[in-house]
């Protein structure tokens, strides 16, 4: 997974290279920990897995519940409030990667994130949740 991922970096180098740029990283060094089994992945490594998988891939975290957090979210919020909250950016970070557009209707792999670790978690039969925001770090910072 890791070369495949590497493999996925060099061929697409540009927008890998501009992506590194807007999160403050040097894309060698990137390069160097996506080859590195000793070393934990983050957001690069799952863009580029997109890319090599050729699917979307979902990371989900839990609400937060701390009332003072931004992103609180009651258990009892209704579907629209949570639509218009992920449209506000204050849902939390339940990001869809999409390598290639061309991918963004296949059959999602789905992640969660516990806030310093990836789990791996069982495909979705259907596609998920509508309410799921593409995020684009490039496109946003832009």
């Amino acid at each position: 997974m890791r070369l495949l991922a590497v493999n996925a970096m060099i061929n697409n180098s540009d927008y890998f290279q501009t992506l590194c740029k807007v999160l403050h990283y040097s894309f060698e060094g990137q390069l160097k920990r996506t080859a590195m089994d000793t070393i934990w992945g983050g957001e690069v490594q799952i863009q580029a897995l997109s890319m090599a998988l050729s699917h979307p891939i979902y990371s989900y975290i839990q609400f937060n519940s701390d009332l003072k957090n931004r992103h609180y979210i009651s258990s009892s919020i209704s579907l629209q409030e949570l639509v218009d909250r992920f449209i506000k950016g204050t849902a939390g970070g339940h990001l869809k990667y999409i390598g290639y557009n061309s991918d963004k209707d296949k059959l999602g792999l789905c992640i969660y994130y516990n806030g310093s670790h990836y789990d791996a978690l069982l495909p979705f039969r259907h596609n998920p949740q509508q309410f799921v925001p593409h995020f684009d770090i490039i496109k946003m910072s832009l």
